[in-house]
């Protein structure tokens, strides 16, 4: 009786033993990917980049004003000619 129990045993561990073998080679492997995985530098440089891409977009409404603002005064300009031409003689 005590030798069945010991020989489950074995057979328990030997299962254990197989599953801690699995798990190593599954850490390896993400250990691997990981060394692959970009740096915290890589982060602040993206980080940087994005804020200078904001910095881009906060200067276009300007553009559409200046556009805009060109426009109204070429509308402005048209109807005083406009207006001259009419009324005199």
């Amino acid at each position: 009786m005590l030798e069945e129990r010991v020989a489950r045993l074995e057979d328990a561990v030997g299962r254990m033993e197989n599953i801690m073998r699995s798990a190593e080679l599954s850490l390896a492997e993400i250990k691997a990917e990981l060394r692959q995985a970009p740096k915290a530098a890589d982060y602040a440089g993206l980080k940087a980049e994005i804020a200078e891409m904001r910095g881009h977009l906060r200067t276009l409404p300007t553009w559409w004003m200046l556009i805009i603002a060109v426009i109204a005064t070429w509308g402005a300009g048209s109807a005083i000619v406009f207006a001259l031409t009419r009324t005199v003689p």
